[in-house]
C-alpha cells in the first residue's frame, strides 16, 4: 500500500524538501525506506497520536510534554539488510530524517494538514487508526512519522 495515498494535494514546500533529501525517488514510496526508533526506555507511542495532532490536547503543561515525549523518537533510515531493494541515491540519505525547511511555520501547517486529512480518510473509510494484532497494536506508521517530524519541528521552532 502507497504509505501516502491519502496525502494532501498541496505538498509542495514538504515535496520540495524531501526532493532535496531523496533525488530521483519517487516521493510517494520514499518513507518506506524508514522506520521509527523508539527511544530509550520507551516501547511505542501513544495510540492517541494516531486519533488527532499531537499536543492539542489538555492544559499548556501536558500538551508540552506530549510533544517533548514525541519529538525523542526519530525517524532513521532502514539498515539495507531490511529492505528487499535500495535506490541508487540510498547511500548519499541522511542516516535520521528531520525536515528543514526556510518557513517551519509552513511545514508544521502543511504536515498537520495531511495529518488530519489522512485520519479523516480513514475515519470515513472505517479503517481503524490502529488494529490489535497477537496481542500488540499496530498503528499507521505513517502517521506516526509525520506526527514524530510535527514535534521535533515545533520544539525546533520554540528552541525546546
Amino acid at each position: 500500500m502507497n504509505p501516502r495515498k491519502s496525502w494532501e494535494m498541496e505538498s509542495e514546500l514538504f515535496d520540495t524538501t524531501l526532493s532535496l533529501i531523496s533525488g530521483e525517488v519517487n516521493l510517494s514510496n520514499f518513507f518506506m525506506y524508514f522506520s521509527i526508533k523508539y527511544p530509550i526506555g520507551c516501547h511505542n507511542i501513544p495510540r492517541y497520536v494516531s486519533k488527532r495532532l499531537a499536543g492539542s490536547y489538555g492544559t499548556a503543561k501536558q500538551k508540552l510534554y506530549e510533544l517533548q515525549c514525541l519529538s525523542r523518537h526519530s525517524i532513521d533510515k532502514c539498515e539495507s539488510y531490511e529492505l528487499e531493494t535500495t535506490p541508487g541515491v540510498f547511500t548519499s540519505w541522511p542516516h535520521t530524517m528531520l525536515p528543514v525547511g526556510k518557513n517551519i511555520d509552513d511545514m508544521i501547517s502543511s504536515l498537520e494538514t495531511c495529518i488530519t486529512r489522512r485520519n479523516n480518510i480513514r475515519i470515513s473509510n472505517g479503517i481503524p487508526t490502529y488494529v490489535v494484532n497477537r496481542g500488540r497494536l499496530i498503528y499507521d506508521e505513517f502517521i506516526m512519522i509525520l506526527q514524530i517530524l510535527r514535534a521535533k519541528l515545533i520544539m525546533i521552532k520554540n528552541n525546546i
